[in-house]
């Protein structure tokens, strides 16, 4: 029985482009070193919020600050803590309304460090440990704690007067 072909299709040609070819630039080195330019100007961006992020995150949580001379509130946070975010909102909005500068610093204890904190404090997540000066802890919050309730504990740790409420 004979072989019967098969019809292949046959690309018909192409009609040629009414636009011409485009034309191949030659090398400048002007163009490379633009070039090179905008490629490090889009890297150094992320570059640098990157290092400012972990600067502030190293900063958040030196704990080596303690007993300084200065007291030091500590908070003993875990990411994705609700109640972590709600202490620390409550913690920065009694730290904005005082005259003097409060040093607040946060132990994370998903890293050894902050668990080593926890673990010699003995607290868990959501509590803030209030150093005086000497590193003496003062007080101890645990929970949620509202800011004005926070803003009176602050100004008695940096010993000074409370303010009179009307």
């Amino acid at each position: 029985m004979p072989r019967s072909k098969s019809k292949r299709h046959k690309p018909t040609p192409s009609k040629p482009s009414s636009r011409p070819a485009p034309r191949k630039r030659p090398f400048s080195p002007k163009r490379l070193v633009r070039g090179v330019l905008v490629a490090v100007a889009i890297l150094a961006v992320p570059a640098a919020w990157f290092a400012m992020e972990a600067r502030q995150a190293r900063e958040v949580s030196d704990l080596s600050v303690i007993g300084e001379g200065a007291p030091v509130v500590v908070q003993v946070h875990e990411p994705g803590c609700t109640s972590c975010e709600q202490l620390l909102e409550q913690t920065q909005e009694a730290r904005s309304r005082l005259d003097e500068e409060l040093t607040l610093r946060r132990a994370n204890i998903a890293s050894t460090g902050g668990r080593r904190f926890a673990n010699e404090y003995g607290v868990s997540r959501s509590t803030l440990v209030l150093f005086d000066a000497r590193g003496e802890v003062v007080d101890i919050k645990r929970g949620v704690v509202a800011a004005d309730e926070l803003e009176a504990d602050f100004i008695t740790l940096q010993g000074l007067p409370r303010p009179r409420r009307r």
